[in-house]
């Protein structure tokens, strides 16, 4: 306690010294928590999906096009032909305009297949997910939030749960929030709707390809595997429906990891990187302050010395210091990390992937 003491008349004698050893290494500390709970988010941790090894990305493929979705009548013949995938996750895109009291708002969202949130081992933030009666044609429709959308719009109001909310002209019940990170691949998505591929007026139309799909592999079977029996399935739909399928070709498996993370892995990779390349210069800054300051502390440590202090105890006194510093960095550097997670814009939209994340 005596070195502590010491240590803060020591800081508080040189403000100087004290603030920007502070802000140095908050900065940096700050910098590598923010971007590592990103990286940690988007490229260590597997989707929060239940059993995410087993789920996969799947891109139907036709010539000079490497990303192309899948007709309603294509994805029935796959998947009634395919014996590696136990289930299918179909979806697609949806712009919603929510009407509110006083103005419009304009939304994105999907609109996912039957029993696809069950089969993803969702569980809903708040309220309930889709039951399969949500999904019949004589059902009142129905819809689930995002948590952000719930948080930003409604205010995290739990009433909202049961709501009629006008969405396109058209009444639908909130049925429940999608919890806090889920992240859906290739789509901005405030709002979820059921997609019935029975019902759909476009379930016959072979060239219509609008269903962007995920899938479940069954176990022990692997994606090459997959995407093996996929292509030859693909050769066998171009062969029976030239007309529409004349361009098709071998279908891509990916993990569905892999699909999230995309484009940003390098990037990711990159930032991070330069942030720990920054977090070493103020490591090295901050050294050099602490030399510079040694040296001109030489008189003082000769007589702490000449009065019999050890080396040890001249020593602990120094660690004393350093620890002091560190531990007022380490809140001064959370709270650079809270606002590089949580900037004002974001908080305000509340729909980007990092804001999901």
């Amino acid at each position: 306690m005596n070195d502590l003491k010491f240590a803060v008349r020591q800081l508080r004698k040189s403000p100087a010294f004290t603030v920007i050893a502070v802000l140095t290494l908050a900065l940096g500390i700050g910098l590598n928590t923010a971007i590592f709970s990103v990286v940690n988010a988007v490229l260590l941790k597997p989707p929060q999906y239940k059993n995410p090894e087993q789920l996969v990305w799947i891109w139907a493929t036709r010539k000079n096009v490497p990303r192309a979705f899948y007709s309603i009548p294509n994805l029935n013949d796959t998947r009634a032909q395919s014996q590696t995938i136990s289930d299918w996750i179909a979806f697609s895109t949806w712009g919603a305009n929510l009407r509110g009291p006083s103005e419009t708002e304009r939304l994105q969202g999907i609109k996912i297949s039957s029993g696809a949130l069950q089969n993803l081992g969702v569980v809903a933030a708040a309220g309930r997910i889709f039951m399969p009666d949500d999904e019949k044609p004589d059902s009142a429709r129905v819809v689930m939030l995002t948590y952000g959308v719930w948080q930003r719009r409604f205010g995290s109001d739990p009433r909202i749960i049961g709501s009629t909310q006008i969405l396109n002209g058209d009444s639908y019940t909130v049925v429940g929030v999608l919890p806090r990170g889920t992240v859906i691949p290739n789509a901005e998505v405030d709002v979820i709707a059921p997609l019935n591929l029975e019902t759909d007026e476009r379930r016959t139309e072979r060239g219509t390809n609008f269903l962007r799909l995920m899938a479940r592999l069954k176990p022990g079977v692997t994606r090459q595997q997959a995407e093996a029996e996929l292509a030859a399935i693909a050769d066998r739909l171009r062969e029976q429906f030239p007309t529409d399928n004349g361009n098709l070709t071998a279908p891509r498996v990916l993990r569905l990891q892999d699909e999230i993370v995309g484009e940003y892995k390098q990037m990711l990779g990159i930032i991070f990187g330069a942030v720990i390349a920054v977090l070493m210069i103020a490591c090295l800054n901050l050294a050099n302050l602490q030399l510079a300051r040694a040296s001109a502390r030489q008189h003082e440590l000769a007589i702490r010395s000449a009065l019999g202090a050890s080396r040890w105890r001249i020593l602990r006194q120094l660690l004393s210091e350093g620890a002091l510093l560190a531990s007022t960095c380490s809140p001064v550097g959370a709270k650079i990390c809270w606002f590089g997670l949580h900037p004002p814009i974001s908080r305000m939209r509340g729909t980007s992937q990092w804001t999901r994340l």
